[in-house]
């Protein structure tokens, strides 16, 4: 129970569950179990769930000590999440670890009874930005550092606070070269689709889940929120909803795609009145799964086949697709298309050098030339 109530809390405070966590993060997350998830597990589930978490702080070697959320930060909070979700359009996901730092950060340096941000020098900020990331990995530390600054921006904006506060927070250090996307080996590729039992429904479901991200190179969340009605069986399209891009994006289906949707619809789908393609077969069978579910099924695939756990990034299915459309010279708008990206430095990225290839295609050095 423990273990369960843990990855529920991963899949909240996804992309940087470790980094996040702590006892704020902790109370603000049992709100949303209380909200979330108490139709369909009992209420006195919360106390192990807290119980578990806590027990996860103290392995961690974090103080234990509840914070509380003082009012002021909650409503300010609160217009920042509407800011976030009306005016820069960020998903839920980007937003939810963004309302954790500024409520961290507001619960931290301000007092009941002071004027917002107006009370914080930017040496009070820079100190608490670095206790705050002190141990963590630069990717950690640069998601951190952006959260607090997009939220210290805001609050310039709303005339909270002066410009030197979001100048004042410390950037993560990083590498002067961009590591090219890994794409899988093609022999990873032809192995993955046969490691699916398909002779039981949920390895039928895994199965079309698996062919949707190999060969339209989506997301897992978006994966995850595909609807029947998204697919037009007529015109031989479906259309992704709308994602990290904020915009929905049709692409053609290819054959042996919608052949797999449709072996799962057929033989292996539960009867529901979810609308949902993808749904649950086990507990809360019939609700719709979500993108730890989808990363779950590729991640137990990947250990059918071998692969070890450090190359098993399913986002690495995504970056296959852009590295075969590459290699087939696909111009670069069509692959940001295909991709959904808003801009084309994007998917530049594929386009940057890769050593291994060009050594494939120098020239030897002539002998004869001094």
């Amino acid at each position: 129970m423990y273990e369960q109530a843990i990855l529920q809390y991963e899949r909240w405070a996804w992309p940087e569950p470790v980094a996040a966590i702590d006892a704020a993060s902790v109370e603000e997350f049992l709100a949303y179990f209380r909200e979330s998830w108490t139709k369909h597990q009992p209420s006195q589930l919360e106390g192990t769930v807290r119980a578990a978490l806590r027990q996860l702080l103290k392995m961690l070697g974090r103080p234990i000590k509840r914070s509380v959320w003082c009012p002021q930060s909650s409503h300010m909070v609160a217009l920042y999440d509407a800011y976030m979700a009306d005016v820069a359009g960020l998903g839920e996901s980007t937003r939810r670890y963004r309302r954790r730092e500024a409520g961290n950060l507001l619960n931290a340096l301000v007092s009941e009874g002071q004027t917002g941000l107006w009370s914080l020098s930017p040496s009070e900020v820079r100190d608490y930005v670095r206790e705050r990331v002190e141990g963590l990995k630069p990717k950690s530390v640069g998601v951190i550092s952006v959260a607090i600054r997009s939220f210290l921006r805001y609050g310039h904006l709303c005339g909270h606070c002066g410009p030197e506060l979001a100048r004042s927070v410390p950037g993560a250090a990083s590498s002067c070269t961009r590591r090219l996307p890994k794409a899988f080996d093609p022999e990873v590729l032809r192995q993955l689709p046969a490691s699916f039992d398909l002779t039981r429904a949920t390895g039928q479901r895994d199965y079309a889940m698996c062919r949707v991200l190999m060969d339209l190179g989506i997301r897992t969340d978006e994966a995850a929120r595909l609807q029947l009605d998204d697919i037009d069986w007529h015109r031989g399209t479906v259309t992704v909803p709308a994602g990290k891009s904020g915009r929905s994006n049709t692409l053609p289906l290819p054959s042996m795609t919608g052949e797999a949707i449709v072996a799962y619809l057929r033989g292996g789908r539960p009867r529901t009145q979810s609308r949902a393609l993808f749904v649950h077969h086990r507990s809360r069978s019939g609700y719709p799964v979500t993108a730890a579910t989808v990363r779950a099924a590729l991640r137990a695939a990947f250990r059918r086949i071998g692969l070890p756990d450090s190359l098993s990034q399913v986002h690495r299915l995504r970056h296959s697709v852009a590295t075969r459309l590459l290699e087939t010279g696909t111009p670069l708008k069509s692959i940001a298309d295909v991709l959904g990206h808003l801009s084309y430095d994007t998917t530049a990225g594929y386009l940057s050098v890769d050593v291994g290839r060009l050594r494939k295609v120098a020239m030897p050095w002539p002998e004869n030339m001094s």
